[in-house]
Order: C-alpha cells, then sequence, then structure tokens
C-alpha cells in the first residue's frame, strides 16, 4: 500500500509538471484539458488499409454487439434496482462512481480483490486506447479524416481520445456510422476475451497443488490448555508474550492440546487464526484432527486411494467403506504411504483417515470451471507456484482488465448523451423514423429514462444506507 502511495504521488507530482510545462498546448474542452499529438495516426492509417476486407465485414459484428450490449445494460440497470431494493444487507459503495483505486478497500465491497493505483493506471491505458483506436480505424476505413489524437486530463486522471471530423462523419451512411460508434466498445470486448483467455492460461501456469484437505473442526479458544511448538509445551501466558521473530520461526505444524483431544494447525492457518487463538475467552477456531493422514506426513498430490484414482466418482464411496484398523494405501506425486485408519470421531464404527474433499456438484458454472481452470482434484487445497506477492499482483491485475473492459464495453452503449450509445441509438430511430424530431424526441426519452434509473438506484441506496439507521 504504501509503495502504491508512493507511485500514486509520483504519478501525480508528473502529471502537474507536464501540464505546467506543455500548458500553452493545452485547450480546454469542458472540463477536460485536451493535449493534442499525432501519436498513432500512421499506425490509424495503415491498419485500416491492411485489414481494410476483414474490418467491412466485422462491422456487422460491432453492430449487432452494440445493440445487444445496450439492451443488456438497460435490463441490467433496472434488475440493479430491485437488487439493491431487496439485498438484506446493503454495499457501503455508492452504486454509481467512477473507476478510482482503493474503491474495494475504502468501501469493504466483498468479494473484489484490493485495487491499487499501478493497476489503475495500467488498467485505463490499456481501455482508452484500444477504444479510441478501434474508432480512428473505422474513421479512416470509410475516408473520415482524423484531426489528432491526444491526451484529456481531469487532474491526475488521463484519457485518449482520437478526434475525427464530425462533419465528414455525419454526411456518412448510417450504417458506417453504427459501425464507428460501436467500434469502441466491441474492441473492449474482444481484448476482454483475449485477456481473459491470458488470464485462464495464467492461473493454469501459476496455481499447483499444494496440500491435502484434512479433515477439520471448530473448538473455541477458551478449550485449549496449551500449545505444543517443535516438542515444546507453552501456555496461554508464555504464547502471548511470543515476539515477531519467534513466531516467525514457526514450525509446519502446530500442535493444539484441549481437555481430552490433540488437534493439529498449519503455519499458515495458525497466522492467519492469530488473534482467535490469542482470545482466549471466545474466538472460534477451525483447527485439523490429528488424523493417521496428517502423523504419516503424506506429501505431494494425491493421486490414489486403494488404487481408485481421485478423478474416479467411486472414489467418494471407496472412502465411506474404510473401517477402523484398516490398511489403507495411499499413493500421490511423491510415492506410496501404508496407513492405518483410526475410530471416526462423529461415528466409532466407520474407519477415519483424516481426508476431507471438496463437495462435488454437477452444475454447469461447476463444470466449466473444472474444464478452464487448474482446480481439478478435489482432495487438494491449491495454491500459486513461485512467489505469492508476484502471483497476487497479476492475478489482481487480469481480473480487474477483464471486468472493466466488460463494463466499460456494455456501459458505453447505453442510449444515454456522452456515451457511444447515445448516438447509436438516435441514428437507429432515425433510420427507422426518417424523421429528426421523432428521433430527437425518442432520444431524449430514452437518455431521461437512464437518468431516472440512475437516481432510482441513488435514492434506494440512500434510504437503505442512512435514512433507515437515522431515523426509522
Amino acid at each position: 500500500m504504501y509503495i502504491d502511495l508512493g507511485l500514486l504521488l509520483v504519478f501525480c507530482i508528473f502529471i502537474a509538471i507536464f501540464l505546467r510545462k506543455n500548458r500553452k498546448k493545452l485547450k480546454k474542452d469542458g472540463i477536460f484539458l485536451l493535449y493534442k499529438t499525432k501519436i498513432g495516426l500512421k499506425f490509424i492509417e495503415k491498419f485500416s488499409k491492411t485489414f481494410e476486407k476483414p474490418l467491412k465485414k466485422i462491422a456487422y459484428i460491432s453492430i449487432t454487439f452494440g445493440y445487444l450490449a445496450m439492451i443488456l445494460m438497460v435490463v441490467l440497470l433496472v434488475y440493479n434496482v430491485i437488487i439493491l431494493a431487496q439485498m438484506p444487507k446493503i454495499i457501503e459503495a455508492p452504486p454509481i462512481m467512477p473507476i478510482i483505486p482503493y474503491a474495494p478497500q475504502i468501501f469493504n465491497i466483498p468479494g473484489l480483490p484490493d485495487f491499487y493505483f499501478i493497476h489503475w493506471i495500467v488498467i485505463l491505458m490499456i481501455l482508452a486506447v484500444t477504444h479510441e483506436f478501434a474508432h480512428g480505424i473505422y474513421a479512416r476505413l470509410y475516408g473520415i479524416k482524423i484531426k489528432s489524437t491526444g491526451f484529456g486530463f481531469l487532474g491526475p486522471v488521463i484519457l485518449a481520445f482520437v478526434e475525427q471530423d464530425e462533419k465528414q462523419m455525419n454526411r456518412k451512411k448510417k450504417k458506417y456510422q453504427l459501425a464507428m460508434l460501436s467500434a469502441g466498445p466491441f474492441s473492449n470486448f474482444v481484448f476482454c476475451i483475449l485477456f481473459g483467455i491470458l488470464f485462464l492460461l495464467f492461473l493454469n501456469l501459476s496455481i499447483v497443488p499444494t496440500t491435502p484437505f484434512y479433515a477439520s473442526t471448530i473448538i473455541n479458544s477458551s478449550q485449549i490448555d496449551y500449545l505444543s511448538i517443535n516438542n515444546e509445551s507453552i501456555s496461554y501466558a508464555d504464547f502471548a508474550n511470543l515476539n515477531k521473530n519467534q513466531l516467525k520461526d514457526l514450525p509446519e505444524k502446530i500442535f493444539v492440546q484441549t481437555d481430552n483431544a490433540t488437534f493439529v494447525l498449519t503455519q499458515q492457518t495458525f497466522l492467519e487464526q492469530l488473534p482467535e487463538i490469542k482470545n482466549h475467552t471466545n474466538g472460534s477456531i477451525l483447527v485439523y484432527y490429528n488424523s493417521p493422514f496428517i502423523k504419516l506426513g503424506v506429501k505431494g498430490e494425491l493421486l490414489k486411494v486403494n488404487e481408485i484414482s481421485v478423478k474416479d466418482p467411486k472414489i467418494f464411496d471407496e472412502l465411506q467403506k474404510i473401517e477402523p484398523s484398516q490398511q489403507v494405501k495411499i499413493e500421490t506425486s511423491k510415492g506410496i504411504y501404508l496407513l492405518v485408519a483410526d475410530k471416526n470421531p462423529s461415528n466409532s464404527s466407520r474407519g477415519f483417515i483424516g481426508l476431507a474433499y471438496l463437495p462435488q456438484s454437477n452444475s454447469f458454472g461447476d463444470k466449466l470451471q473444472e474444464i478452464f481452470t487448474p482446480i481439478k482434484n478435489p482432495f487438494m487445497n491449491y495454491g500459486p507456484a513461485y512467489n505469492h506477492e508476484v502471483y497476487s499482483f497479476f492475478s489482481t491485475m487480469f481480473f480487474w482488465l477483464v471486468m472493466l473492459l466488460f463494463s466499460v464495453a456494455t456501459f458505453n452503449m447505453l442510449p444515454f448523451a456522452f456515451l457511444d450509445g447515445g448516438k447509436f441509438f438516435y441514428l437507429t430511430v432515425l433510420a427507422i423514423t426518417k424523421k429528426k424530431k421523432s428521433a430527437e424526441l425518442v432520444y431524449k426519452i430514452a437518455s431521461i429514462f437512464i437518468i431516472l434509473i440512475f437516481v432510482a438506484m441513488v435514492l434506494v441506496w440512500v434510504y437503505r444506507m442512512w435514512i433507515i439507521k437515522l431515523f426509522i
């Protein structure tokens, strides 16, 4: 966080110096300051000529995408109002806000990873460049002059733009204009798919099986008599005085002793639950049974149990049949182990080896996940094959990139002023009615409808978030 905030500060200083140094070249356009350049004009020209035929065919796909995205976004917005009104617990984040770094951290949005400045600036440039260059490429494809490219500044926020000759554009056939308008959002959608594929490839190359799923249970911290670390018993009073250096050198297994049982914590689960463990009066702790599987120190990825593959559905029946004192053969990527089953803590008539598994589902979503992700072994935990921080940085980058590319692609097609979908919708109505006044009226009604949806979202959020808390 501190490194990222430092980079944000350096970036803001750089932008301030750049704007001051080039203040004579800047032009004001509404709330933005525009810095016009000729960057990319040769690329746009060459690309549009080299791929003229496929681009003309893709134009029909782009226009179709524009209509589908428009319908999808209107439906999603209406649905979002309904969801906001029905949610048992409202999210603190406003329902409408710009793409800003640190939003998930500030508003504690569940289910979303942290969003840092370095992610934001890289993704913003990818979004803007792919979007605007697509507009420019289709403009040149249909013989419209590109006056300039450049950047727009609103404080530290940077936007890219491609400036075409609007008069020439307005004289073109409506289908050409529709293709140009939808090209930006459609390019974002195409790159969303491309980066989605790269994300899946990244996950498959980065995620590997780590440890088996050990059978676990929940105990209260008040039940713990002492901890055993490196065969040394440590009371709660002594444990509270352990310094950070001692905690850094923890072994792979920490034993937890209660009145009538011994449980196990791995180094990772111990550190993750440290506050609850120290809370000796009321802290719920997930612990593993000191099972034959753990005692034997089984290593590697689990492959077979009693010669039955982990990918064979029969393995679950086999585990249910194990009896106390039965010898069980375990095959992993590291070798073959023989262990003797204990009595099951919940049912003494059944065998217990201490191996748990991720419940399997036949739903379409789970089957799809199984195909595209590396998580295919229901008996194994998975983690990065290399430095966790490096993995976390790039996986988070990919996640936000894919999500925001899709969001921008669809949001931009809303039939609303200032968005590509606004003029796209107007031209469509004009082509149907053949009357400018009728098209303008329908366009205004559509814009008002979108505004009312946004207002409804904000009002529902304000009512649920603040008014109910303060007055009801």
